[in-house]
């Protein structure tokens, strides 16, 4: 059963076709999902639209995002979820090394 009032951004800088499989498996369950591009795109967007319930974050190699950009996130949206989903470049260091504070990978 699809929650309706479910709200998702996602943020993903590249667009990398590796990420397609989790694109369409959000738009299945949650329809029409934005993605920004930036950090500063998605907090306007949030300024903008409203805080959303999930924003997942597509990282494409360690370190992609600052810990300030986060915390920023984390301002816009203080009750969503974050979910950090990795690429390949960051199948050799550890989970620990790269997740950022307030981010389940």
């Amino acid at each position: 059963m699809r929650a309706t009032s479910t709200r998702v951004l996602g943020i993903d800088p590249g667009s990398r076709v590796v990420f397609d499989d989790v694109r369409r498996f959000l738009a299945e369950r949650s329809g029409d999902v934005p993605f920004a591009r930036s950090v500063g795109e998605a907090v306007r967007r949030m300024r903008d639209g409203g805080p959303p319930d999930w924003v997942v974050v597509f990282q494409s190699w360690p370190d992609e995002y600052m810990q300030a950009e986060v915390v920023r996130l984390r301002a816009a949206a203080p009750l969503a979820r974050f979910v950090c989903v990795y690429d390949a470049w960051c199948a050799g260091v550890r989970h620990e090394e790269t997740v950022t504070a307030g981010v389940a990978a």
